[in-house]
């Protein structure tokens, strides 16, 4: 982007104007100009100059520190982001969009990128809090009422000490002034939004002991009936309301209370301990009081601004801004459309969101870091507050009675082990809970610091759902092998599935620490760590729905990139092996692949899925944490022992027992022979190689296959023949190239295939920027998957300052390294595919099959429905009720009713959790022995 000389001196007056307004020192208004130079220079940079010119400032105000009188520093020059963006005519949604834009730009350090997302994080979690508080104020205090409208805009009228308005506003800038204080709330939403509700309810407690009528809602639920009596006397002590908000607006009461005894009060009383509020300090009353309340707000208001100087982060009072400026303009168009006085009784931080873009202070965004505008009715039932608030509360009810330790049951599966891991379980937990604590609570310049006592809570919580994860799966493992010794004995077991239940517990509270942060923070490899997120899925049904989707986004991740760096213990498994990297179908599943040349109908294609869907729950954890690979030498089932139908179980209590109805379907007799199997015997029911590296590099295949079918439905790819060809070249480039994946991406390699079969063959034309557009609209997809990839590493004979040798990498677009790597590696390979020879052997096709959810379905408090497959081995009959469609008496669907329908009216009693599972039932212990060794022996 080239500027004439005027227009440059055009430009450096604005930033001279600018640098005036903000008060900025010569050694940062320098450094901002020339930074903005460089960029224009090299760019071509789009939209208001001044914009850009502020993304400058901002930069160079956060690389500075100013020194204060306590010896300490400040960091960001003392320039307030909201005083920056209101004299850059800037919102907050431009501001983040053109500052991440500008880092790439200038190639700003990830510590400053990581400051960036902390920001925009910050401002989702205060955007989503005052959403909330909005209503939850409505309800307990009056709307404002047209004479304080009026009277804050007449400057002649004193506007009144204390009133709706002004109470709203005090509230809400004490919630900021604590929130600050701490800088853990900021990036919790849970916690933050448990922080507002303690303030709501001390505000009410405020107004009911004051007995302040002119304030309170006397429609309030809380409120005595008496409340409106002329001779009403206000009590000496206020009810709470922690439990009404909790129970109207989301959030968990004992976490609300826990935060407003050890967290709340404590800040209250270090306000009072700097007389910046004035009233009772022993009952923190008083704040309303006509004497105190004017320099309370004055005092909180001071107090804010002097943490945005020292921080440098926007102003949460935009909001009260906005909220005042709508409800002026709601009362000026209610007023000329009926001459009628507007009172926001039902108003909701809602309608914000409707609110068009303006610059400046008042601005506010649709969504944090989006300019869309969002539908306030879509967003109302499912927030990111309300998903995490929901999140939290059903962990905690499933952990609902347990401890931080091994149950009673846990203990005798331990002891009952060749030699007990009790202690051993205890020296890991605490091993990894110091370096936990130590991460958690480290302080950097891109992460605040967090108290140790939050950091405990989170751990404490997360070693109980670690418990109920192993007992849950020891009790599993029991039913398929008779001795777990040696799972019980994996260190590497304890480990994965303690962060695994740390990562669920930073998710569902919306911690802005990202996966993969806990692997980092415990030293635990990606490798190892997928091998659990599949069985605590499967063993504990009851987790939030969030929670499951949020693992298996984090399996992806491994797959995709993680387990293929430098370092990943995938390298050193592969080299000691002594053999290659497997085949699809080596490792494939029996009925899991499909030829071109075989093309089965859609139906076949879904029943055999669908059967084999059924019938493979999942490896067990034994097998996961067995050798690497092995191969399969003998057949587990004779061929007069193959399975021949499949069923659907329902559970039931019948007098106190749980039984078992097999639901039995028959397959269809009129149906073609369904997709061949290769690569293992019929009868097997298991593929060539198993073992916890053929497990995860299965996993691998399903999702490469996955996204290569949804890219090529984008780009109208549908030939079976010629997607076989795209799947071939890909698993060559993986088998026969591995070094292709290292440190690189599946994504990568899956774009690199698809462009080069359509570059051999003459049958389509395709160019490299149309697959990647395509390949945008995937919701993996990332900028940096296809603009930052290794062309080459090398190491270089210096030594550094530390004495160790360093590498240098060479990284380019994706475009880059299909030319300079990808093509060199592929080319005699793919050029077989261009004179269209038919005896070229192509790789079948993966089926996918949605293997990870959890095999069993709650349908009533005591019905559930779970796969189960017709034991055929000889094993003596149960005591459950079957129904088989086509062929059993009406009366045996009437047992089943009347089972179902005795325990509905009778006697309350337990259900079928893994918590209140009784061993002595001879019957139920017989059945799910046999099930789960049916299962075994078809398992992956």
């Amino acid at each position: 982007m080239v500027l004439s000389e005027d227009s440059n001196d055009h430009l450096f007056k604005k930033h001279q104007e600018l640098s005036t307004k903000l008060n900025l020192d010569i050694n940062t208004i320098t450094q901002a100009w020339q930074s903005f130079q460089t960029i224009q220079t090299n760019y071509s940079l789009e939209g208001e100059a001044l914009h850009w010119l502020g993304c400058a400032v901002f930069v160079a105000c956060r690389k500075t520190t100013t020194p204060t009188v306590s010896r300490s520093t400040v960091e960001g020059n003392c320039v307030s982001l909201t005083s920056l963006l209101r004299h850059c005519n800037l919102s907050l949604t431009q501001f983040f969009n053109k500052i991440t834009k500008w880092a790439d730009m200038a190639n700003l350090s990830e510590d400053f990128r990581q400051k960036i997302k902390r920001l925009e994080g910050n401002f989702a979690v205060s955007y989503n809090i005052f959403k909330k508080f909005t209503p939850i104020f409505n309800e307990i205090f009056k709307g404002p009422i047209d004479m304080d409208l009026r009277s804050s805009r007449n400057r002649k009228t004193k506007a009144p000490l204390c009133t709706p308005t002004k109470v709203f506003e005090f509230c809400w800038t004490l919630f900021t002034t604590v929130k600050g204080q701490n800088p853990l709330y900021s990036e919790d939403i849970v916690m933050s939004y448990h922080l507002l509700q303690a303030c709501c309810d001390l505000a009410f407690r405020n107004a009911f002991l004051d007995n302040r009528k002119d304030l309170l809602n006397p429609s309030f639920p809380e409120l005595p009936p008496n409340w409106s009596d002329p001779n009403y006397i206000a009590p000496k002590e206020a009810p709470c309301i922690i439990n009404y908000l909790c129970s109207k607006h989301d959030g968990i009461a004992a976490e609300v209370k826990y935060v407003k005894e050890y967290s709340w009060k404590e800040h209250i009383k270090d306000l009072f301990s700097k007389d910046i509020l004035q009233g009772d300090e022993d009952t923190f009353t008083g704040f309303f009081d006509p004497a105190n309340f004017d320099s309370n707000l004055r005092n909180i208001t001071k107090t804010y601004e002097a943490q945005l100087l020292n921080r440098g982060d926007f102003d949460e009072r935009i909001f009260l801004a906005e909220y005042r400026r709508r409800l002026l303009l709601k009362e000026q168009a209610l007023k000329n459309a009926n001459g009628s006085v507007f009172s926001p009784m039902s108003y909701s931080g809602d309608a914000l969101v409707t609110e068009s873009s303006r610059s400046g202070e008042n601005s506010l965004p649709g969504t944090p870091g989006s300019a869309k505008k969002v539908n306030p009715r879509t967003q109302m039932d499912s927030t990111p507050l309300s998903t995490a608030t929901k999140s939290v509360a059903r962990l905690q009810s499933l952990l609902a009675g347990r401890q931080s330790g091994p149950s009673e049951l846990l203990l005798q599966i331990l002891q009952g082990c060749k030699i007990d891991p009790t202690e051993k379980i205890a020296t890991i937990i605490e091993s990894l809970g110091d370096k936990f604590r130590t991460e958690f609570t480290r302080q950097s310049s891109s992460v605040p610091m967090i108290t140790p006592d939050y950091a405990n809570q989170r751990l404490q919580l997360a070693i109980t759902l670690f418990y109920k994860f192993v007992e849950n799966i020891f009790q599993k493992e029991k039913t398929l092998h008779s001795d777990i010794s040696h799972l019980a004995v994996q260190e590497i077991f304890y480990e994965c599935t303690l962060a695994c239940s740390l990562e669920i517990i930073i998710y569902s509270y919306n911690c802005q620490r990202k996966f993969p942060w806990i692997l980092n923070a415990l030293n635990v490899e990606p490798f190892y760590f997928v091998r659990v997120i599949e069985l605590i899925v499967r063993s504990q049904d009851q987790l939030p729905r969030d929670a499951v989707k949020h693992l298996n986004m984090v399996e992806q991740k491994i797959i995709e990139s993680l387990i293929w760096k430098s370092g990943s213990p995938i390298w050193r498994i592969l080299s000691n092996s002594g053999e290659n990297f497997p085949k699809f179908e080596d490792i494939a599943l029996p009925g899991n692949m499909v030829h071109s040349e075989e093309q089965p109908a859609p139906g076949q294609i879904l029943r055999r899925s669908l059967n084999n869907q059924l019938q493979s729950p999942g490896p067990s954890a034994v097998e996961r944490f067995q050798s690497p690979i092995s191969d399969v030498k003998k057949q587990l089932f004779k061929p007069s022992q193959t399975p021949t139908k499949t069923s659907h179980a329902v559970m039931v209590d019948k007098d106190g027992t749980k039984q078992l109805i097999v639901l039995e379907k028959p397959i269809d007799s009129t149906s073609t022979t369904p997709v061949k199997a290769e690569g293992s015997s019929p009868s097997s029911g298991r593929p060539k190689k198993s073992g916890s590296l053929s497990i995860i590099i299965r996993k691998f295949y399903n999702l490469a296959y996955s996204r290569m079918k949804q890219l090529c439905n984008k780009l109208d790819i549908t030939d079976l023949k010629f997607t076989q060809k795209i799947w071939t070249v890909f698993e060559y480039s993986i088998r026969d190239h591995t070094h292709l994946i290292k440190d690189r991406h599946l994504d990568q390699l899956l774009m690199c295939a698809v462009y080069v079969v359509c570059k051999v063959t003459s049958t389509r034309e395709q160019k490299f920027a149309e697959i990647m557009q395509h390949y945008r609209g995937q919701p993996q997809a990332s900028s940096h998957i296809y603009r930052n990839v290794l062309i080459d590493r090398s190491s270089t004979q210096e030594v550094t300052d530390e004495g160790i040798n360093s590498d240098i990498e060479k990284r380019g677009d994706l475009i880059s390294f299909y030319n300079t790597v990808y093509v060199l590696a592929i080319k005699s390979f793919a050029l077989q595919f261009k004179e269209q020879d038919p005896n070229i052997a192509l790789s079948p096709l993966p089926l996918i099959n949605n293997n990870f959810a959890s095999p069993r379905c709650q349908i009533t408090d005591n019905l559930y429905i779970t796969s189960y497959d017709t034991p055929t081995n000889g094993g003596s009959k149960t005591n459950s009720l079957e129904y088989h469609f086509s062929r059993s008496p009406s009366k045996d669907l009437e047992k089943i009713n009347n089972a179902i329908n005795k325990h509905i009216v009778g006697k309350r009693l337990l259900g079928y959790d893994e918590d209140t599972y009784t061993p002595n039932n001879k019957v139920q212990r017989k059945m799910q022995s046999l099930v789960e060794q049916r299962r075994s022996q078809v398992t992956e």
